[in-house]
């Protein structure tokens, strides 16, 4: 019986780990996530946001076309690939502060980002 449970909770810890690898993207850091950031000026919101732009990690704004935004957190090991599009202005979870400053409905409240790229 315990060896039933214990191939139980490997298959689950394989499916868990397979599963949330491929929702990351390592070739897009936190470091080098400026490379991949394409300006448009009918998406005034593209950039590398970040509480403090000292920090190395931060929300990674993309295009994803129709008016509409990718939102990816991004750290030095990779960025989370985006499952939603947005249009960052008419979604409740997001307040446009500024052009260079936006708050982001957490569990806990609006965080504060700044746009640093």
């Amino acid at each position: 019986m315990k060896t039933k449970a214990l191939l139980f909770l490997i298959i689950i810890a394989y499916i868990i780990v397979g599963c949330s690898s491929h929702r990351v993207d390592s070739n897009k850091t936190s470091a080098n996530i400026q490379n991949f950031l394409e300006p448009d000026e009918n998406y005034l919101f593209i950039g590398f946001w970040k509480k403090n732009c000292s920090d190395n990690y931060g929300l990674a704004i993309e295009k994803a076309g129709d008016g509409l935004y990718s939102v990816s957190f991004c750290g030095p090991g990779g960025c989370m690939k985006s499952e939603t599009n947005t249009s960052l202005t008419n979604n409740i979870a997001y307040r446009i502060i500024n052009e260079n400053t936006i708050e982001v409905k957490g569990k806990k409240g609006f965080s504060r980002y700044h746009r640093c790229l």
